[in-house]
């Protein structure tokens, strides 16, 4: 069993070691195409209501040319363990370029979670920080069946 996990071993050397110089190179060139924008808004800490209207940004300094006109799209997810949970059926937004640097979005009818992400997609994937989505409607209905009173 040793001498078979060293052949083994040294196969995968043997191997890495012949393409490295492709895999170098075929690297350089992708990751000089492939543009990482910084979500701006939402940062941490920001609450949007359900239903309202609200802006997602990003950081337009460094576009290389040819990302300039990239379609993006924009999925609702939140973070969970590993996992980004993002809403693939449901794009918050599409058809925006990356020039654009924003676009308007209407909250969806989501359950109240602290931990909701924005992902921007088109060119690479990024993410934003944390922020929370409240229901008020779903904290409403709540209240109405418990009794609660309301104050003004």
């Amino acid at each position: 069993m040793y001498k078979l996990s060293t052949i083994f071993t040294c196969l995968l050397v043997a191997l890495s070691a012949s393409a490295s110089p492709l895999s170098e190179k075929r690297d350089a060139n992708f990751a000089s195409d492939v543009w990482d924008p910084k979500i701006t808004k939402p940062s941490f800490g920001t609450i949007w209501k359900v239903g309202t209207n609200q802006t997602i940004a990003w950081d337009t300094a460094g576009i290389p040319e040819s990302a300039l006109d990239t379609r993006g799209v924009i999925y609702l997810g939140h973070l969970q363990g590993d996992s980004e949970h993002l809403d693939i059926a449901h794009p918050l937004a599409s058809g925006f370029t990356y020039r654009d640097g924003s676009v308007s979005v209407t909250v969806p009818s989501v359950d109240t979670r602290l931990d909701y992400i924005v992902a921007l997609l088109g060119d690479s994937g990024n993410i934003s920080p944390k922020f929370m989505i409240a229901n008020f409607e779903f904290m409403d209905k709540i209240t109405d069946a418990l009794g609660i009173t309301k104050g003004n």
